[in-house]
């Protein structure tokens, strides 16, 4: 008698990518839309090119409604009101140097905005290297992913300005310790990915606080 063999094809697929590029998405809709918007649309792309067409089209359209509502565009668009809205009596000398000091300040927001949309993209780019490293065994673990990325992060948002180093800092050791967790068999990477987005989420209610008692 024959013995017949079964061949089972198992397709690596994951919904990393379009899963994260929906919450990114999600959070850019309430706060910190400079830095979540980026990341949401390039995570949506890579999602979409590697067939996770649901997830990554929900996270370009939370990113498009993020952009759309950030308060940095509303900063832009304030411009024109705040130009109407000076009293009638109000000498021309003050007016152009209101409109100036209005100018500058969106000047300024546009180019931190431009700086926050290139650290998205350093950003992926090291996280993509170091796990590519860890994929073709060059990193062992995940953990030697992480402390290979980790630094750059850093380093990539210290470059860009970015005032609140120490919510940065936090999140690279979180990196590290749900990390670290995937190693020890504790966490699944979809459970350390959702670990992770929990953590950002508390990490921009920090910002907003901040920013708020400014």
């Amino acid at each position: 008698m024959q013995e017949q063999t079964t061949i089972i094809v198992r397709h690596d697929t994951s919904n990393a990518d379009g899963i994260a590029s929906f919450i990114f998405g999600l959070i850019s809709i309430f706060i910190f839309a400079p830095l979540f918007v980026p990341l949401a649309v390039i995570l949506g792309i890579i999602a979409i090119i590697n067939r996770t067409l649901v997830w990554g089209t929900l996270g370009l359209i939370c990113a498009a409604i993020g952009f759309l509502t950030s308060p940095v565009l509303l900063g832009l668009f304030a411009i024109t009101t705040i130009a109407s809205a000076v009293p009638g009596h109000t000498t021309q000398t003050n007016i152009n140097s209101q409109l100036n000091q209005n100018q500058s300040t969106a000047a300024y927001r546009q180019s931190y905005q431009e700086r926050l949309k290139q650290v998205g993209i350093e950003v992926k780019a090291v996280v993509d290297e170091c796990k590519n490293k860890r994929l073709i065994g060059d990193l062992k673990t995940f953990a030697a992913s992480a402390n290979c990325s980790n630094p750059r992060i850093l380093a990539a948002y210290q470059n860009a300005g970015y005032p609140y180093m120490d919510l940065i800092g936090q999140l690279t050791a979180k990196r590290l310790e749900v990390s670290e967790k995937i190693d020890a068999g504790q966490l699944t990477e979809g459970q350390a990915q959702l670990e992770t987005a929990q953590f950002i989420t508390h990490l921009v209610n920090i910002e907003k606080q901040r920013n708020s008692a400014k």
